[in-house]
């Protein structure tokens, strides 16, 4: 069938592409207006696709105007007349050339699409929303169908928790430790796009079950001077951030800075009843109270050494200091339900983390734009410094216990890696690299009690000791593109990783050496459909997921004396097989998507609680025997009017968990959110954010579902260079609550939790320096992400 065989009678179908003047290269996810040519009326929308290119259906004829309008690019207005014998109207090509001014007197505003979506990731654009001018990355990340982020900052993506974020494509000290901290840190000012990369090639580190989260922060390519500067002001947070850029010829140089202050308040209540021993009943109350200061930044410069080749360099520096203090009130009852313990106890205590990456890159192009050869050295290392002194005490009497703990991580790891991509004909391509990391991770921990009446300090070396782990990562990969008639597009290809670890604990005196290979296969396929911008993905990887310090670390933490945690040296690796199938697609006013997906994980990594006769609960890691999740995640972007976009998402999946023990545990799960962001007159603009988590099965139990709601309003000042706004967080409810339910063959226990999460922020955003643009090349990145962390869950309760 032709395409003239689409048009009805008297109706025509318009059809263009856009490129760039200057590559010659297709832009894609330009917002395309067609406009009666007599009074600007816009009477239907479009948008680029990946090669370009743009349809109107059932055109009537007469004179009308193309409308374009996108980022760099400015807005353009081409006439077009479609005559009433035309049934397809082949409008010529479009070439667009970047500048720094916008044409007046066009009434298109439409801006570049949040949301883009490629065959093996799905981009949020979050420089087009402009209220991602305060808050974090965490307030950032919930505006993105596929992720879940918690009140406390964990994120989960398609169920699991077991993901690796990168900053610039690159891992980094800031999530080295805690994700769920550095998503407090990342300033959401400093983000221009976050990319989710569901179905990664052999090129990357055969990271966690659900995939990489890369973070693309704002980095200008503009000659001259430039940057901005951001300040915001809350009640629960406040940060301020600037970037620099300057460029001249051949050099660039780049630096940024970023502060920030955060207040939690938490409470949790837990009942626990066990089923052994004289204890019978665990009573306990938790009210906690932290503060976090955190302070970084980064410099960088790049060189020109000829026409195709670039050398950068890099230096990320960060700080994080979080002090606390807790108090928690216990009362024991004996099964003839009598008191035998009323106390409490009182922590101060507080977390110091430091770290720093050094990142250098060379990258080479040759006559063909698609052939390129990098090189890449990266040294990271990160230092968490944890202390607490408590006091115990029976209730409303002097303190008749004391002691003082600390516990000192350190984390280095050096990355050396090389790529090479050779294309071939027909769009034909391959690519080949070698990459090797080196690990070295330690934990030194000392307890000393202290004699409440004179103050002397005993050491326990029960409680002291110290770990040393290593681990070398070494990996070869191979990954080969092509496609069949330009409709079936594929990427195959497979990654080899030996892993060498050894480590040794004093003082029990206990070492262990082992040495796996895994042999990592990747296949992605895409077929595009008849219809302009739709495409079916089909997606298959192997995956690993080594256990980070917090889990390896045999460190005890006994500021509970009822709830003891402590890591396990000896846990493997997690093994994961993926499954994807995806369908996209746009209407209209619509872009659509919808993704299945399957995942099985052996020796899987969860927390296991026990309970002594004497009412103690001991949690450690272990590798539970099997889990696995079948769900679907739906989302569309709705484009009510140029100015107007809603975007809505539904995750809905079945986990099932398994132990070679005594624990099992299924259930259905469902997330689901509504973003709204609306741009109108006089340089305002709003968002708004809602979402809900249903409840969720963990190994021994069950956490209670919880929701929030996020506004935000904007406005242009300072001849569009500033903006100022208002932000506000569950502006209708005080509290996040939290509920969790724990069982084992000895106990069962019911935690309460709550964190305060109303909150109000003020933000004020200035840019400076000059609009011109150049064209860099693409950088290359190292990407290491296949450690799994542990999250900072609010449910868990009692600390």
């Amino acid at each position: 069938m032709t395409l003239q065989g689409y048009a009805q009678v008297g109706k025509a179908r318009l059809t263009g592409n856009i490129k760039d003047t200057v590559t010659g290269a297709s832009i894609k996810a330009v917002s395309i207006a067609l406009l009666k040519a007599e009074d600007n009326k816009i009477c239907g929308s479009s948008i680029s696709d990946e090669a370009g290119n743009f349809f109107f259906n059932h055109i009537e004829p007469g004179k009308y105007k193309i409308g374009v309008s996108t980022v760099g690019y400015g807005n353009k207005l081409f006439p077009v007349n479609v005559e009433v014998t035309d049934t397809l109207v082949q409008y010529r090509t479009i070439f667009l050339k970047r500048e720094s001014t916008v044409i007046r007197g066009i009434e298109v505003t439409g801006q570049k699409n949040l949301i883009e979506t490629r065959i093996d990731r799905f981009i949020y654009h979050a420089d087009q929303d402009v209220t991602n001018q305060s808050g974090t990355a965490a307030d950032v990340f919930r505006k993105i169908p596929m992720l879940v982020v918690d009140p406390n900052g964990n994120v989960s993506m398609f169920g699991s928790s077991s993901i690796r974020v990168l900053i610039n494509g690159k891992p980094s000290s800031t999530v080295a430790f805690s994700i769920s901290d550095a998503m407090k840190i990342i300033p959401a000012s400093e983000i221009r796009s976050v990319e989710i990369i569901t179905s990664p090639s052999a090129k990357y580190d055969a990271e966690g079950t659900a995939g990489v989260i890369n973070i693309i922060t704002k980095k200008k390519n503009l000659e001259g001077l430039n940057g901005t500067a951001n300040l915001s002001l809350g009640n629960l947070s406040s940060s301020a951030s600037g970037s620099v850029n300057y460029r001249s010829g051949k050099l660039g140089l780049n630096g940024a800075l970023n502060a920030s202050f955060n207040r939690t308040i938490l409470y949790a209540t837990s009942e626990r009843n066990n089923y052994v021993g004289n204890l019978m009943t665990l009573l306990q109350r938790t009210d906690s109270k932290s503060n976090t200061r955190n302070a970084g930044g980064q410099f960088g410069a790049e060189y020109d050494l000829d026409s195709s080749s670039t050398i950068s360099t890099s230096v990320r520096l960060n700080g994080y200091l979080l002090d606390y203090n807790n108090s928690l009130l216990t009362k024991e009852i004996d099964r003839n339900m009598g008191i035998m313990g009323d106390s409490g106890r009182y922590t101060n205590g507080d977390w110091k983390n430091k770290g720093a990456d050094w990142i250098t890159d060379y990258i080479k192009h040759f006559k063909n734009p698609q052939q390129e050869l990098t090189a890449s050295v990266q040294y990271s290392t990160g230092k968490r410094n944890t202390s607490y002194l408590l006091n115990q005490a029976a209730v409303e009497k002097n303190a008749v216990y004391r002691e003082d703990n600390y516990n000192d991580g350190n984390n280095k790891e050096l990355t050396f890696q090389t790529d090479y991509t050779h294309p071939f004909r027909k769009g034909r391509s391959m690519e080949v690299g070698w990459k090797s990391i080196f690990r070295s991770m330690s934990s030194d921990f000392a307890t000393q009690i202290v004699d409440v009446d004179n103050g002397h300090y005993t050491f326990d070396p029960s409680r002291s000791g110290n770990f040393r782990y290593k681990q070398d990562v070494h990996a070869i990969y191979s990954t080969y593109s092509f496609s069949i008639k330009k409709v079936y597009l594929f990427k195959v290809g497979a990654r080899l990783e030996e892993t060498v670890i050894s480590g040794d604990f004093m003082p029990e005196d206990t070492s262990f050496n082992n040495t796996y290979l895994n042999l990592i296969p990747t296949i992605s396929i895409a077929r595009k459909l008849k219809k302009p911008g739709s495409v079916i993905k089909v997606g298959y990887s192997r995956r690993i997921q080594r256990p980070g310090l917090t889990y390896l670390n045999p460190y005890v933490n006994q500021a509970d004396a009822k709830n003891i945690r402590y890591g396990n040296p000896e846990l493997q690796p997690e093994l994961t097989d993926a499954f994807e199938l995806g369908y996209n697609t746009f209407f209209k006013k619509i872009v659509f998507g919808v993704t299945g997906y399957f995942r099985s994980t052996g020796k899987i990594i969860e927390s296991v609680t026990v309970i002594n006769d004497k009412g103690v609960a001991f949690t450690t890691y272990q590798n539970i025997s099997k889990s696995s999740t079948i769900g679907a995640n739906l989302y569309a972007v709705y484009y009510v009017m140029p100015r107007w976009s809603i975007t809505g998402s539904f995750n809905l999946y079945h986990y099932g968990i398994q132990s070679a023990a005594v624990y099992k545990n299924n259930g259905i799960v469902y997330t689901g959110s509504v973003v709204s962001n609306l741009t109108f007159g006089k340089g305002f603009a709003a968002s708004f954010v809602g979402l809900y988590n249903s409840s969720k099965v963990t190994l021994q139990g069950t956490t209670s579902g919880w929701g929030m709601v996020s506004m935000g309003l904007t406005k242009e000042v300072l001849h569009k260079k500033g903006k100022i706004g208002i932000t506000s967080n569950n502006p209708f409810w005080a509290e996040v609550k939290i509920n969790q339910r724990l069982q084992g063959p000895d106990f069962n226990q019911y935690v309460k939790s709550g964190l305060d999460f109303r909150s109000v922020n003020l933000t004020f955003s200035y840019q400076f320096g000059k609009i011109k643009k150049t064209t860099r090349p693409k950088k290359q990145v190292i990407q290491n992400n296949d450690l799994k962390e542990e999250s900072n869950q609010l449910g868990n309760g009692i600390k």
